[in-house]
C-alpha cells in the first residue's frame, strides 16, 4: 500500500483518487474549496456503488471510501507520502506555482496529470526536478485503464521505474513516452484529427454527418463532436491553446469560441454541439448517408502524426495503437486502420489535402508496404497470392479477394476463367476465410462470357461444353458457405451482371453501369430470368427483356445492388466490411448461408441454360456476336 496525494478534486482528480483507493492505496484528496471536495466525495460514492452493482469491486464501497481522506491544505498531512499526483486546471502558470510548493514540502515522486503541458516546463526551475514526471490518466480512470508515463529531460531512471510500477499497481496499461513533446502521444494524434473535423464543420459539413461516419464507419465509441461535449468545449479550447503556444500548429477554431461565448460548453451544462437531459445521456446520432464523407480524409492526419512519433522514436507502433484502443475506445488501432484502408491511399489523401506525408509513410510506399492488401504495412498480415487463368486469388487477413483480371477484354470470361472461379472458391475453403470479395481490374467488374471465344464455336457440342463450365461456376458460387461480396466499380454486363444475383451483398460505385445485355446479341440471361425473378420479382423483367443499362441507383432501386458509394470509396467500404465480419460467429454465418443457398440451387437454371444453348446454334446469335465484335 502506498500513501498517495491527489491534488484537485474535480472530475479527473476524483477519478484518480477512486482508482487508487480501489487498488488498495491510502489517498489524500486535496482541494482548496471544501464545497468541491464534498461534491467530489459524493461523486466517488456514486461511482463506487455503480461499479459494485456491476460486480467490478473486490471490496465494498464503504471499505474503499474509508481509505480516502479529504483536506483543504497539504500542510495538514503528516504521513509519509510516496507519490503526489496533480490534477488541477490545465494552465501552465497554475501548475508551475503548485509544483514549487510541492517540491519544498515533499521528497516523493511528484506527478502531473497534464495532457498537454511539457514536463520540463514545470520541472526546469525546481530543486527536485529529477522526481518530476508526467502521468497522464484518461477520463474516466475507473473505466479506462491507461496511463501515459512522460519523463522530462531531468527525470531520473528511478522515478520512471517507480511511476511505471505504481501505474501497474492500479491495473493500468502504460505507454512510456520517450520524449517530452506537446500533447504526448494519444492527445497529439487526437488533436490533429480534431483539427480536421472542426475545419470541416467550419466549412459547412454537418457535424452529425461527421459523427455518423465516426460512429458507423470508423466504429468509434463516440462521434467527434459528441466527444467534445463530453470533454468540455472549454477544456478542449484550453488544451488547443496550450499546444498552439508551443508551436504545435492547430487552427484557432471560431466554432469553439462561439460555443464558449454562448455558454454552451458541453454535457456538463446540458448543451454543446448537442443537447442533453439533466442526467448523463448519449447524443442521438442518426445513421445518415454515411458515404458522403471519406473517413480516410478524417483520420489520415492522425496517421501522419503517428508516423512522425514512431519515426522519431517517441513511441512504438504497438504503443500508438494501444493508446487509441484503450485510451479512446477505438475498436481497432489507428495504424491497424491505416493498414486496412491502405498505406498507398493514406499517402494519396494527404497529398490531396496539401499535407506532406511523413517520410515514414513515403518510405513504406516506396517499399511496397501497403497493409492488409499485400500483407505488410505497419503490421504483418496473413497473405498469399495466386495468379489463375483470368483472375487473381488473394488471401488477405480474414478474407479472400478475387479479382477478375482480363482488363484488355473488359474482364469477360473465357472457359478457363470460368473454371478459375471454382478453383479460387476451393482456395478460399482451404484458407478458412470468413468472406470472399470479388472485384474487377480496370474499367469493368465483369462483362460475362467472352464473345470472341463464343464466336469461334463450330457446333452445338462446343456450346454445351462451354455452358456446362459456366453452370459449374455459377453453382459453385450458389453453394459457397462463405459470405460473397461484390465490389462493382465500372461495367457489369451480361453474365457479370447476372453473377450479382448470386452474391450476398453487392456494393457499387455511383459511376457503375449494369446491364443484362444478352438479348442484344440474340441470347438470354439465364440467371436473371430464373433466380432473378424469384428474388427481385417482375421489376427485373424489363431489364432482362430490353437489355437496358442501369446506373447504380437504378440497380439499387430494383434490389440488385445493396449499397451505392461515391467514386473512390469502394476500397474504403471493402475494408470496413472485412472489419465488421471479423466480429461475427463463423458457424452462424455458415448456417445462414446453408439456408439461403437452398433457393439459389434451383433446377430452373438448368432449364434456362438449355434454352441458351439452343439459341446459340441459331444464325441470329452468330450474327449478333459478329456485330458486337465489329463495333
Amino acid at each position: 500500500m502506498k500513501n498517495v496525494i491527489v491534488i484537485g478534486a474535480g472530475t479527473m482528480g476524483a477519478g484518480i483518487a477512486t482508482v487508487c483507493a480501489i487498488n488498495g492505496h491510502k489517498v489524500f484528496l486535496i482541494d482548496i474549496n471544501q464545497d468541491i471536495l464534498n461534491k467530489s466525495i459524493e461523486r466517488i460514492k456514486w461511482s463506487l456503488e455503480s461499479l459494485h452493482r456491476k460486480g467490478r469491486l473486490k471490496l465494498s464501497p464503504d471499505i474503499i471510501m474509508n481509505s480516502i481522506k479529504t483536506e483543504t491544505s497539504i500542510e495538514n498531512i503528516q504521513e509519509h507520502i510516496d507519490i503526489v499526483i496533480e490534477a488541477v486546471v490545465e494552465k501552465s502558470s497554475v501548475k508551475k506555482e503548485l509544483f514549487k510548493i510541492l517540491d519544498e514540502r515533499f521528497d516523493s515522486i511528484l506527478a502531473t496529470n497534464t495532457s498537454s503541458i511539457p514536463i520540463d516546463e514545470i520541472a526546469r526551475d525546481l530543486k527536485g526536478r529529477k522526481r518530476i514526471i508526467g502521468m497522464h490518466f484518461f477520463n474516466p480512470p475507473t473505466l479506462i485503464n491507461l496511463v501515459e508515463i512522460i519523463p522530462g529531460e531531468y527525470t531520473s531512471t528511478e522515478t520512471i521505474e517507480k511511476a511505471m510500477e505504481f501505474s501497474r499497481s492500479l491495473g493500468m496499461e502504460t505507454i512510456l513516452v520517450k520524449r517530452d513533446i506537446p500533447g504526448f502521444v494519444v492527445n497529439r494524434i487526437n488533436l490533429r484529427i480534431f483539427d480536421t473535423v472542426l475545419t470541416m464543420a467550419e466549412n459547412g459539413v454537418d457535424i452529425e454527418d461527421i459523427d455518423s461516419v465516426a460512429r458507423y464507419r470508423l466504429m468509434l465509441p463516440m462521434g467527434f463532436f459528441e466527444l467534445f461535449d463530453f470533454i468540455g468545449i472549454d477544456v478542449l479550447y484550453n488544451v488547443i491553446n496550450e499546444l498552439n503556444s508551443r508551436g504545435f500548429g492547430i487552427g484557432d477554431h471560431r466554432i469553439l469560441r462561439e460555443k464558449i461565448e454562448r455558454g454552451k460548453i458541453g454535457m456538463k451544462v446540458g448543451e454543446g454541439f448537442y443537447r442533453y437531459g439533466k442526467s448523463y445521456a448519449r447524443a442521438v446520432i442518426r445513421k445518415r448517408d454515411v458515404y458522403g464523407i471519406d473517413p480516410l480524409r478524417i483520420i489520415s492526419v492522425g496517421i501522419n502524426e503517428a508516423s512522425w512519433i514512431i519515426r522519431n522514436g517517441i513511441a512504438s507502433v504497438e504503443d500508438v495503437d494501444r493508446g487509441q484502443r484503450i485510451g479512446m475506445g477505438y475498436a481497432a488501432g489507428l495504424l491497424e486502420m491505416a493498414d486496412g484502408y491502405g498505406i498507398d491511399n493514406v499517402n494519396l489523401i494527404l497529398k490531396s489535402m496539401n499535407i506532406k506525408p511523413d517520410p515514414l509513410l513515403e518510405k513504406m510506399l516506396d517499399e511496397g508496404r501497403f497493409g492488409i492488401k499485400n500483407g505488410y504495412g505497419f503490421y504483418r498480415w496473413p497473405y498469399r497470392k495466386v495468379d489463375l487463368q483470368g483472375l487473381t486469388y488473394e488471401r488477405r487477413w480474414n478474407h479472400a479477394f478475387i479479382t477478375f483480371n482480363r482488363p484488355e477484354r473488359m474482364n469477360s470470361l473465357d472457359l478457363k476463367a470460368w473454371d478459375s472461379i471454382k478453383i479460387a472458391l476451393s482456395m478460399a475453403d482451404e484458407d478458412d476465410v470468413r468472406c470472399i470479395f470479388f472485384s474487377g481490374k480496370g474499367r469493368a467488374f465483369c462483362t460475362g462470357d467472352d464473345i470472341k471465344e463464343m464466336y469461334s464455336w463450330k457446333n452445338r457440342e462446343e456450346s454445351m461444353s462451354f455452358f456446362s463450365h459456366v453452370e459449374d461456376a455459377f453453382r459453385s458460387l450458389a453453394k459457397s458457405d462463405k459470405i460473397l461480396i461484390a465490389l462493382v466499380d465500372g461495367y457489369a454486363y451480361g453474365g457479370g451482371a447476372e453473377m450479382l444475383l448470386l452474391f450476398d451483398y453487392v456494393i457499387s460505385s455511383s459511376a457503375s453501369e449494369i446491364s443484362f445485355s444478352e438479348v442484344k446479341i440474340g441470347a438470354i440471361p439465364p440467371v436473371a430470368t430464373t433466380l432473378g425473378i424469384d428474388m427481385l420479382g417482375r421489376k427485373i423483367l424489363r431489364y432482362a427483356i430490353f437489355g437496358d443499362p442501369m446506373n447504380a441507383e437504378e440497380a439499387r432501386g430494383i434490389g440488385l445492388v445493396d449499397t451505392v458509394v461515391p467514386e473512390g470509396q469502394i476500397e474504403r467500404i471493402y475494408y470496413e466490411i472485412s472489419r465488421s465480419i471479423e466480429d461475427l460467429d463463423k458457424n452462424a454465418l455458415k448456417s445462414i448461408k446453408k439456408i439461403v443457398n437452398v433457393k439459389k440451387l434451383s433446377d430452373d437454371l438448368r432449364y434456362s441454360l438449355n434454352e441458351l444453348i439452343d439459341l446459340s446454334t441459331r444464325e441470329s446469335f452468330k450474327e449478333g456476336m459478329r456485330k458486337f465484335l465489329e463495333r
